[in-house]
């Protein structure tokens, strides 16, 4: 079996609360970072799925990059740009809220 794709994962709000256990069921796939600005969002949400490794900034975990592909899982007004900065990296992008 082929190694699971890593997931990184940016938003730790309300929405990620649905999307992070379906994520997390999934055998071909594992969550490998969490990104959120609000500390108290990012650590929550880490400490309530196991996530391990977690960034304060998308500057942060995009210099980090050590996952095959990410979750946008923000608000409409920030998610096109954000998704913007990775899909210009090739890297395979679930954008949850287009603008």
């Amino acid at each position: 079996m082929p190694d699971p794709i890593r997931v990184a994962v940016i938003g730790a709000g309300n929405i990620a609360q649905q999307h992070l256990p379906v994520l997390l069921a999934q055998p071909d796939a594992r969550v490998v970072a969490l990104c959120d600005a609000k500390p108290e969002h990012l650590q929550a949400t880490a400490q309530k799925f196991a996530i391990e490794r977690t960034f304060p900034s998308v500057d942060a975990l995009h210099g980090w990059g050590a996952y095959d592909a990410v979750y946008v899982l923000i608000s409409a007004v920030a998610s096109a740009a954000v998704a913007e900065r990775f899909v210009r990296h090739k890297v395979p992008t679930f954008l949850e809220k287009p603008p």
